[in-house]
């Protein structure tokens, strides 16, 4: 037999046989349902549900551009498909070309429901949860989905970029992560922190083609404004600054008073010995301090910032200023105009003002005779405190119980 026809029957028989047993291998490694379409660089507009198919495709490429001697002897279901060709030189030459998958298992997509909300400081969500769907779709169940929360703190004051007061910011997820149940759903339970910030949550599952999905829950921070530092209130100049600081340290009774508004303080004393002085004078900067105190604790103490968590810090600081744990308490809303400033004003303890009052108040009426109202007992105040300051030795002061707008102001003394 001629040499050369026996080298060709060698070559046609190893050559069925190598595709043969590459079928095998390739149907074998296809069987696993992981790998859904193929791809190559060979032809990169197409995917093909097979690697056969795809390898196949290619050699049909070859031959129609380039030669056509090609014959596909098969893939290896994993990243390359086989073949020959003859070359110019008449011998068979075996070649390869890359063939991957494109896609791998069933694909799915993820979404966050209930989500875009706000939600107050301390309280808690849980009527959120991730959602995973078939591409037709219904619900996947047991989809593996983790979730990561992050937080933008509020403004507040701090350098939050290197660390300062963050944790007060930052809120809770859990679970963190899981499968989906029977609805194809993960329900997450969400609780807001004490203090602001916008919270998002992120979202991926396994195989899901539109990770990361993201929502954001708002969590409202306190809209009062913190109180300024006293030394930033106008006006205050380098001569005025270190007294408004004084007045601060002291609670307002560092300042002298004008001689007359002190002989007033000397007469109080003298008439009423043990009278605590808890303010005099005070620089425009330390009494707009003041007004900026009561305005703050008027708001924090309104119903819907007394509900909200974010306020406590502030509320407990401004609560601090106002005094009324100790002896010196703003009781009274302080004037925009007021005679402090001009050193002819001064306030004394409340305690000492309620006992002086008991004092000069006649004994409660017996039964039948009622006892007086509330404003009536205020007018026979007023009486009274004028009687006490009128008599020997006489005290020139007016009394701040007496004011009509806003109030009385009871624990004020100044010169008419």
């Amino acid at each position: 037999m001629d040499a050369r026809v026996q080298k060709h029957r060698m070559t046609c028989w190893l050559r069925k046989l190598f595709v043969a047993l590459s079928l095998v291998t390739s149907c074998v490694a296809q069987a696993a349902p992981t790998c859904i379409s193929w791809k190559t660089g060979q032809l990169p507009q197409y995917t093909y549900p097979t690697q056969l198919e795809l390898g196949q495709s290619v050699v049909d490429h070859f031959n129609s551009t380039n030669h056509n001697s090609s014959v596909l002897t098969g893939c290896n279901g994993v990243n390359t498909c086989y073949y020959t060709y003859i070359s110019q030189s008449n011998t068979t030459v075996y070649a390869s070309f890359a063939a991957v998958c494109a896609a791998y298992g069933s694909t799915f997509t993820i979404a966050l429901t209930g989500l875009g909300v706000e939600v107050m400081p301390g309280a808690t969500l849980a009527t959120a949860y991730a959602k995973v769907t078939n591409s037709d779709g219904t619900a996947k169940s047991g989809a593996a989905v983790t979730l990561a929360l992050t937080v933008v703190p509020e403004e507040d004051g701090y350098n939050h970029a290197v660390g300062q007061h963050t944790a007060p910011h930052v809120g809770s997820l859990t679970p963190l992560g899981g499968n989906t149940n029977a609805e194809g759903k993960l329900p997450f339970v969400f609780t807001a922190p004490e203090a602001g910030g916008v919270h998002t949550i992120t979202a991926s599952c396994t195989n899901c083609t539109n990770n990361p999905v993201t929502g954001t829950i708002v969590v409202p921070g306190c809209p009062i404004p913190d109180l300024r530092a006293v030394g930033d209130i106008p006006p205050n100049g380098p001569d005025v600054l270190p007294l408004t600081l004084e007045l601060e340290r002291t609670r307002g009774a560092g300042l002298a008073l004008l001689p007359d508004a002190q002989a007033g303080v000397n007469c109080v004393l003298l008439k009423e010995p043990g009278t605590v002085i808890t303010g005099g004078t005070r620089t425009l900067a330390y009494q707009a301090h003041l007004k900026e105190v009561w305005d703050k604790s008027v708001e924090l103490n309104k119903e819907i910032n007394l509900k909200n968590k974010a306020c406590q810090p502030l509320r407990d600081k401004v609560e601090a200023e106002k005094g009324c744990n100790g002896g010196h308490c703003i009781t009274y809303p302080p004037a925009t105009n007021s005679n402090h400033p001009k050193g002819t004003a001064f306030d004394v303890s409340k305690t000492n003002i309620k006992g002086l009052l008991d004092k000069l108040r006649p004994p409660l009426p017996l039964p039948p005779k009622l006892p007086l109202t509330e404003a009536q007992q205020h007018q026979a105040d007023i009486k009274l405190m004028a009687d006490w300051l009128a008599s020997p030795a006489a005290c020139n002061l007016v009394w701040g119980g007496s004011f009509t707008n806003p109030g009385p102001d009871i624990v004020h003394f100044q010169l008419p």
